[in-house]
């Protein structure tokens, strides 16, 4: 009889054990919000699956694996490989990549009422840059901003390869050498894929597209229809440079744009700036002043090898007037088509929000000793007035040296010269 009892303890225990997990299990599976420092994602998600379960939109970003630039050098894992040339192709697929997503920028409430266009720098993953976004060719995005003709989105963002120098560091430094290669310009050429698919080619500057002579990034727009819960596609633009990062670095008679070891003195190769311009019939296309954003962006890189300029050439058109010893042709061939979109690590969704509307000063009630109001001619002129002015200050010297006296610097004045009128033209008052 102790035995029977026993035995039927045991199962009833072991029953009940087995009931309360499957219970647990259930009660406690809830969809908590992405978090790219915990968890990593369980398998890659296609492009068809994305227009299907993605709602709402959230920013994300798709990294590539390193692996997928060893088809461009004979010997990759040695120190310094050679370049095959023609620059053989990159056979990436969307399921090669690995996708983070960042809950903190998702578009779910469209009525704006969290104000996410008021702080969107703060809620960008620049933090995660370097830790877990490991991808050395996507832009380490710190702000985005529409211009002030709404006419394309303003980029600003950083070189990670920076945050690393001496002989401790040249792993990473190898690594990150793909951020120097987004200073570079390239050309490239629109052509007719399968089925009238839009395909991009990297060419000469003779080839390339007008707007395709100096680029870096494909921009692809997006809006959102909240009504029926989906992302609408709206097209794909070239992005441009304020001024050419490569020309710049040769004016400074600078040999390379690739520094080692500890040598860092480049600051002009720390910030990156460069513009998506938004696509002609959807330029200042009902951006309403409203804290949620109107447009989504994707930037996808275009990824080549960095050029050591002492080694591969600099890549100039004839505009410029510099050296144009970098052959496009011999580099990249005829035929050197870049990978679908959807292939290639990108960011995706980042928010472009639409401009502030003008502050305007209020004016004071201004009585003259006469004890007259001002005339309202003059109130009107006071309102109209940019409520700020803006100052910027610099030090200067006609002649001077360096620490040291390791160079004696002369061009003081026709230096400050070239401050004040590239302030002035980008908007300075002062």
């Amino acid at each position: 009889l102790c035995r029977l009892l026993l035995a039927i303890g045991v199962c009833k225990t072991f029953i009940v054990s087995i009931v309360l997990i499957a219970w647990q299990e259930d009660s406690i599976h809830v969809d908590l919000p992405y978090n790219p420092l915990l968890q990593s994602p369980k398998r890659p998600v296609s492009s068809q699956e994305e227009k299907q379960i993605d709602w709402p939109p959230v920013l994300s970003a798709h990294l590539e694996p390193s692996s997928s630039y060893d088809s461009w050098y004979e010997n990759p894992s040695s120190k310094d490989p050679k370049i095959k040339k023609p620059l053989p192709l990159r056979g990436t697929r969307s399921q090669d990549l690995t996708r983070l997503n960042f809950p903190i920028l998702n578009y779910s409430d469209p009525s704006g009422k969290d104000s996410m266009c008021n702080k969107i720098p703060t809620l960008l993953p620049i933090d995660d840059f370097g830790t877990t976004i490991l991808d050395s060719y996507l832009p380490w995005i710190h702000d985005l901003f529409l211009s002030h003709d709404e006419k394309s989105v303003n980029i600003v963002a950083q070189n990670r390869r920076r945050c690393h120098k001496g002989k401790n560091h040249l792993d990473e430094m190898k690594f990150w050498e793909g951020q120097v290669a987004l200073f570079q310009p390239v050309a490239v050429k629109r052509i007719s894929g399968e089925n009238n698919e839009l395909n991009y080619r990297l060419s000469s500057h003779e080839e390339a597209d007008p707007d395709g002579l100096e680029t870096r990034f494909i921009c692809r727009f997006k809006k959102m229809d909240h009504m029926r819960r989906k992302v609408v596609y709206l097209g794909e633009t070239l992005s441009t440079y304020p001024f050419n990062y490569e020309f710049v670095n040769w004016r400074k008679k600078k040999k390379t744009m690739v520094e080692d070891t500890k040598d860092q003195t480049a600051f002009w190769l720390s910030p990156l700036m460069f513009h998506c311009p938004i696509p002609n019939e959807h330029q200042q296309f009902n951006l309403k002043q409203e804290t949620s954003p109107q447009l989504l962006l994707d930037i996808i890189p275009i990824r080549t090898p960095v050029r050591r300029n002492d080694r591969d050439g600099f890549f100039f058109h004839e505009g410029h007037g510099g050296p144009t010893s970098f052959d496009a042709k011999e580099w990249f061939g005829n035929s050197h088509i870049l990978p679908k979109l959807d292939d290639s690590g990108r960011w995706e969704n980042l928010p472009v929000c639409s401009l502030k509307p003008p502050e305007t000063i209020e004016p004071q009630n201004f009585q003259s000793q006469t004890n007259q109001p001002r005339p309202q001619e003059n109130v009107n002129a006071m309102s109209s007035n940019k409520p700020h002015r803006l100052v910027a200050c610099t030090w200067t010297s006609a002649l001077h040296q360096r620490r040291g006296n390791e160079r004696r610097i002369s061009d003081g004045k026709s230096r400050l010269r070239e401050w004040i009128a590239f302030h002035l033209e980008a908007g300075f008052d002062h």
